[in-house]
């Protein structure tokens, strides 16, 4: 075929595409649904089309006010989605009716799979979502419990500050060790010229300045004071950072402890948080399954790996599948059962009352929910609802059903603020680490400000004051010791070394 020509048939396709979609069906079809809030709610005291109400309603609503069609619905006899009988190969189902002619198209939040697409033909996703674990909220006692374990004693302080604060010992104490050891008033230095006790000597070497800063650390005490000015101003703000970081820790650990009767954080458990946690327990803790004959069921069944394969296994020998919703969402709320069921369905039920329930890990088996359409009306209705469905979504009526339908009628939406679609927590790094894995929030640098700036003043004035007695000593110090011992004076014990100490 010439480019020319080739060029003309393409055209005249997308032309003739686009009219097929801008032309009404006048058709009256008939749309099996299923009973499934929000997406669909029936009211058994009102007939025809008022009787039901849901994103589903308005979304098939939508497309009739676009595409010209009249509708009506009618529930699935056996009040299934749809999945295919491996012994005679027929759907049951919404899938079913449709295959069987009996309706039209399906309505209902039902997840587009290549095993579907054999039977129906599907219109472009209005919903993407996938897969994730519902299970309920730990009680405070299961809470209080696992917030016990572990290093309980190490949480009131962030990971940063701990740093921070045994840099300030470690510090502190060689700049003791420092003092002894140059400072012409401090025993170190005093011991060499014979008017200090070895033993005197060595309360401020290296393990002696170690021993004091952790005893004093510990509001202990100690058996000598530092003898010059330098070290015993160390010392004085030492003791003022001490107490100020005791008082903030045992502030802290009492409202670690406290927090123990307070509600446990949304979206965290205190056992599983994620697929793979949940898959390899040992021993088995927390129970789980999912929808029978579904699309999540559908995926674990076909899912490879050694993981997937011993999960299938259990699954078999226990039959802890469910044969509806409302079956899972009783064995979460009465046992511990982990319950994987679709996203969409997961946002709905934690914002329901009695609001204990909680969904945990990412979201996996990525997936739409589309329009089922039987194969023998597709060539009239399916791309009217392509078009009709991608208008909607760029006019952003999905996002304003799924606001009416999910976030407006929801009873914990506020409790639950971490769901999909939600705003998250800011992120953290060491420095200003913010809540931790349970719940408790630790004092972190930025707010422990106060006392380590206290130590490092301490620390500049105690140098400030080293080089003082440096140079009092180099001046005045040595000169005045001579004069001393010329004229038979009684010695200075607390300012000027009994004897003489050259420094350069």
């Amino acid at each position: 075929m010439a480019p020319r020509h080739f060029f003309i048939s393409t055209i005249l396709a997308v032309v003739v595409t686009i009219a097929m979609a801008k032309i009404p069906i006048n058709k009256h079809l008939k749309v099996v649904t299923i009973e499934t809030e929000p997406w669909m709610m029936i009211d058994p005291n009102k007939t025809g089309l008022a009787a039901y109400s849901g994103y589903m309603a308005d979304y098939v609503r939508r497309l009739s006010d676009i595409t010209g069609f009249s509708y009506e619905f009618y529930p699935a006899p056996d009040g299934r989605y749809g999945s295919k009988n491996e012994t005679t190969g027929e759907y049951d189902g919404m899938i079913g009716e449709v295959i069987k002619k009996n309706a039209h198209f399906a309505a209902g939040p039902i997840s587009i799979t290549s095993h579907r697409e054999i039977g129906v033909n599907f219109v472009q996703p209005f919903v993407h979502t996938g897969n994730t674990i519902l299970i309920r909220k730990p009680s405070k006692a299961e809470v209080g419990a696992s917030r016990l374990t572990g290093f309980t004693v190490l949480q009131p302080f962030s990971t940063g500050l701990w740093l921070i604060s045994i840099a300030a010992f470690f510090l502190t104490a060689l700049f003791l060790w420092l003092l002894n050891n140059y400072d012409p008033y401090e025993y170190g230095v005093r011991a060499t010229l014979g008017h200090a006790t070895e033993r005197e000597a060595e309360t401020f070497g290296i393990q002696g300045s170690l021993w004091y800063a952790f005893t004093t650390l510990q509001w202990q005490g100690f058996e000598r004071s530092p003898h010059s000015v330098a070290a015993k101003v160390l010392s004085g703000f030492w003791f003022v950072y001490v107490t100020l970081t005791l008082l903030t820790y045992t502030g802290s650990l009492v409202n670690c402890l406290s927090i123990i009767g307070a509600a446990p954080p949304p979206q965290r458990h205190h056992i599983i948080n994620s697929i793979e946690e949940l898959f390899s327990q040992n021993p088995l803790k927390v129970d789980f399954g999912w929808l029978k004959g579904g699309a999540t069921d559908s995926y674990f069944q076909n899912k490879r790996g050694p993981m997937y394969d011993v999960v299938r296994a259990y699954i078999d020998q226990t039959n802890n599948t469910v044969a509806t919703v409302e079956e899972g969402l009783k064995r979460v709320r009465e046992e511990n059962y982990a319950f994987i069921v679709e996203l969409s369905f997961a946002k709905t039920y934690i914002n329901q009352k009695p609001c204990n329930l909680i969904t945990v890990g990412d979201t996996f088996s990525k997936r739409g929910y589309g329009i089922p359409i039987g194969h023998e009306i597709s060539d009239e209705i399916l791309e009217p609802f392509h078009q009709a469905t991608l208008e909607m979504n760029q006019n952003g009526e999905f996002d304003a059903l799924e606001r009416k339908w999910f976030v407006d009628r929801g009873d914990c939406w506020s409790e639950n603020a971490n769901a999909e679609g939600m705003l998250k927590p800011a992120e953290t790094t060491w420095f200003t680490q913010g809540k931790g894995a349970q719940g408790v929030i630790p004092i972190t640098i930025p707010m422990f400000w106060g006392p380590l700036t206290i130590l490092c003043c301490g620390m500049v004035i105690a140098a400030a004051a080293f080089i003082g007695e440096v140079l009092y000593y180099k001046y005045k110090g040595r000169d005045y010791e001579r004069a001393k011992r010329f004229k038979g004076l009684p010695q200075q014990d607390s300012m000027t070394p009994e004897g003489d100490l050259e420094i350069s």
